[in-house]
C-alpha cells in the first residue's frame, strides 16, 4: 500500500469519535458510521486513510447509489455542507479530532473528498507526524 496518512474523525454534533478500534482495514482502526439508503439501514467502515477508498458495509449498496450518513453514537444526520462538484450528490462533512473537518461525497463510486484544516500548524503537525515532513527521521 502506497504512503498515506491517517485521519481521526468525530462526530460534528456530539463530538464523540468515528473511530471503530474492532473493525480494522488495513491494520488501522475504521471510520463507522450509520446509513441510509432509503431501503434499507446498516453500518459503513471507511478506511481510515486519507485518499483510500477501501470500505466495509453490512448491507448492499449499488454503484452510484446516494446513502444518508448518522453518527453511530448519537444517530444524527452528518451535516451536509455543499454538493459534490463532480456527481451532485451532497458531501457530508466529519470533524477531524486535530483541527477542521474532512468533506467526502455520499454516493458511492464517486471519489471527491477533502480536508480543511482549521489551523495550518495542526495539518503541518499531522505531516511531520505521518511522513516526516519537517525533516525529522
Amino acid at each position: 500500500m502506497q504512503k498515506y496518512f491517517k485521519l481521526a474523525l468525530k462526530c460534528p454534533v456530539c463530538g464523540k469519535s468515528l473511530m471503530d478500534e474492532t473493525k480494522k482495514i488495513h491494520e488501522q482502526d475504521s471510520i463507522k458510521l450509520q446509513i441510509d439508503n432509503g431501503k434499507e439501514k446498516g453500518n459503513l467502515w471507511l478506511c481510515s486513510y486519507y485518499g483510500c477508498f477501501d470500505h466495509n458495509s453490512d448491507i448492499k449498496l449499488e454503484v452510484k447509489e446516494v446513502v444518508k450518513m448518522y453518527c453511530p453514537h448519537c444517530k444524527e444526520q452528518l451535516p451536509v455542507e455543499d454538493q459534490c462538484d463532480k456527481c451532485g450528490a451532497p458531501l457530508v462533512r466529519m470533524n477531524l479530532i486535530v483541527g477542521g473537518h474532512v468533506s467526502i461525497c455520499s454516493r458511492k463510486g464517486c471519489d471527491n473528498h477533502f480536508v480543511v484544516f482549521k489551523d495550518l500548524n495542526d495539518a503541518l503537525s499531522l505531516f511531520d507526524k505521518e511522513f516526516k515532513y519537517l525533516g525529522n527521521s
